[in-house]
């Protein structure tokens, strides 16, 4: 019998990604989620956690975007929506989301579904 010791790998714990709604609200998005004004289930994503925000201007259509945390990776795709998404990284002009196509967002990034706008975070509720 050796008495080497046993090197072991560890998982690095993911760190988990949040939304921040304009309520203040935060979502954490593990998996898929579906974010409208009446986000409703889709058999492409059973899964998918429902949000539901309000938008008083109805700029936010009813079932506007996809949302999916995929490891170190967050990814946002607009369903078709009526006013259409965008991703303001920092202080670059916002990139147009194309319809049906996943876009990557980073931390701090701001994501505007119509006018609303939700800020991608890594950071929990305090």
């Amino acid at each position: 019998m050796s008495d080497d010791t046993v090197v072991v790998r560890r998982r690095r714990k993911a760190v988990p990604w949040y939304l921040v709604l304009d309520s203040g609200r935060h979502v954490e998005v593990t998996g898929r989620v579906i974010i409208g004004r009446g986000a409703a289930a889709d058999a492409r994503w059973p899964d998918a956690l429902l949000v539901h925000v309000t938008d008083t201007g109805k700029t936010v259509s009813k079932t506007h975007a996809l949302v999916e945390a995929d490891g170190d990776a967050l990814w946002f795709t607009d369903l078709d929506s009526t006013n259409g998404m965008s991703i303001a990284r920092g202080r670059t002009e916002p990139v147009q989301l194309v319809t049906g196509e996943r876009e990557r967002a980073s931390a701090g990034d701001r994501v505007h579904l119509g006018q609303f706008v939700i800020l991608v975070s890594r950071e929990p509720a305090l």
